[in-house]
């Protein structure tokens, strides 16, 4: 589980004076974002990534997320009050499906995974999708059961992973099923 959610409020990094406008929320976003691409771990040294990478980089990515969970909330909502929110979000998106089309292209090419490039985009955009609004749909999801809204990352990877499942190969799709 990644805690409790108690605490609304930006990490102490992230904490910016709301006077100085919207720039404010550049500074967030391009915190958060930084700190995702970060998490990407490109491949090293011509290695393609496996599936275990890609769960990791995955659970990192939620982790990550949790921290800054406000934003993901009502995203919505804060992007069509805060227009440059939205924009910088927008963008953050972009490099996100950019990010997971070229770990698909590693597979790809390593021979675990096999899909088109047609795939491929459709799959980052459901991936982006799912991941975007995964702990909003957990939190709810969840709620009447057992009353102390958690995240759990591990859970979250999961459910992202399984939409690559279809286009796995051999040892990928069967760690997949592990």
């Amino acid at each position: 589980p990644l805690g409790d959610e108690e605490s609304q409020r930006p990490p102490a990094a992230a904490q910016v004076e709301e006077g100085a406008g919207g720039r404010w929320w550049r500074r967030l976003v391009e915190q958060h974002g930084s700190a995702l691409v970060e998490a990407a771990g490109r491949e090293d040294a011509g290695r393609h990534l496996d599936v275990d990478d890609l769960w990791l980089w995955l659970h990192l990515l939620f982790e990550r997320m949790w921290e800054y969970r406000f934003l993901y909330r009502d995203l919505d909502e804060l992007s069509s009050r805060e227009r440059k929110l939205g924009t910088r979000m927008g963008a953050l998106l972009r490099k996100g499906a950019a990010t997971v089309i070229e770990l698909c292209s590693g597979m790809v090419k390593a021979g675990t995974m096999r899909a088109s490039a047609r795939e491929i985009e459709a799959l980052a955009d459901n991936v982006l999708l799912v991941a975007t609004y995964w702990s909003a749909y957990d939190r709810i999801r969840r709620a009447p059961q057992d009353g102390a809204p958690r995240a759990d990352a591990g859970r979250a990877a999961y459910q992202v992973l399984a939409l690559f499942g279809p286009y796995f190969n051999g040892d990928a799709r069967a760690h997949l099923d592990r």
